[in-house]
């Protein structure tokens, strides 16, 4: 019942300067302009990543209202804001318990400032306009550590901010769907417990109040 839409967006070098987010934003009001013609809901658009992916959906939850994303991408206010998102063993944290390599892709730079760190560190930034958010993560994930996830719902709990938080104790990064469609036949990545998380967001997604307009 869902439209689903893929966004291939600029990745180490070409990220420099915010750039995936722009793109994002700018994907986001496209979907949104183009609602009739798509057939979807423009009241109804989320956004869904996995690890890397997942801070890219983060930040245009958390990020979307920033001055210089609004004026860089040029679209109208509040026309890039995910109704709520779904984030997938999520890379949040650029400090303790970062990923760091897909920092170096998601900034553009091996040698990011000080600065830029704290600015894609998504959990530094959650406010209430932030986007509500499902979150998902496995407690043994050896590549993404799981406080990455716990650290984004801590900060959205202070927030006041509707979230879901799914942490399932033994999982390898990178499941996907959890389920034989998306295992790649490698059967450590059939994990039916993890697998509710589709479900289980799908609910969560329809369980929020519905805006009747941006």
């Amino acid at each position: 019942g869902f439209t689903a839409f893929v966004l291939e967006y600029s990745v180490g070098g070409d990220a420099a300067d915010g750039q995936p987010i722009i793109e994002a934003s700018y994907a986001m009001s496209y979907i949104r302009e183009n609602a009739v013609k798509y057939e979807i809901n423009p009241n109804s658009v989320y956004a869904v990543g996995f690890s890397a992916g997942g801070h890219l959906a983060a930040s245009l939850a958390v990020l979307w209202q920033r001055d210089d994303i609004i004026r860089r991408s040029g679209i109208k206010r509040g026309s890039n804001r995910p109704n709520a998102a779904a984030l997938c063993y999520p890379v949040i944290t650029a400090f303790e318990k970062a990923h760091k390599p897909s920092f170096y892709n998601i900034i553009g730079s091996s040698s990011p400032t000080n600065e830029q760190l704290e600015y894609y560190s998504i959990e530094k930034h959650v406010d209430k306009l932030s986007s509500p958010a499902f979150i998902m993560h496995t407690a043994n994930d050896k590549l993404v550590p799981v406080e990455n996830s716990l650290y984004l719902a801590q900060s959205y709990a202070c927030a006041g901010v509707p979230f879901e938080l799914h942490v399932y104790p033994d999982a390898p990064h990178g499941l996907a769907l959890a389920n034989e469609l998306t295992s790649c036949g490698n059967p450590d990545f059939i994990r039916p417990q993890a697998a509710r998380w589709l479900d289980d967001s799908i609910a969560f997604f329809r369980s929020l109040p519905r805006p009747e307009a941006l």
